[in-house]
């Protein structure tokens, strides 16, 4: 599950921010789901992201639909 889970530590590389006052600012903004951790720390999920995003396993076209050549 950790290559699934996106830690406060990615989040504050993302967002460019050290606080996670400022993290949880931009995940709200963002409407992206997020828990807290030890001390506040936000995380989340790639698919929450995903998800925030619009972006579904859903929108990929099935294997018996993609032409071969």
């Amino acid at each position: 599950m950790p290559g699934n889970t996106v830690s406060f530590k990615e989040l504050q590389e993302l967002f460019e921010y050290d606080d996670p006052h400022q993290v949880v600012a931009c995940l709200n903004d963002n409407k992206i789901p997020y828990h807290k951790g030890k001390y506040g720390r936000p995380w989340t999920t790639v698919a929450a992201m995903n998800y925030a995003l619009g972006i579904s396993d859903t929108d990929k076209q099935p294997d018996s639909d993609k032409m071969e050549f």
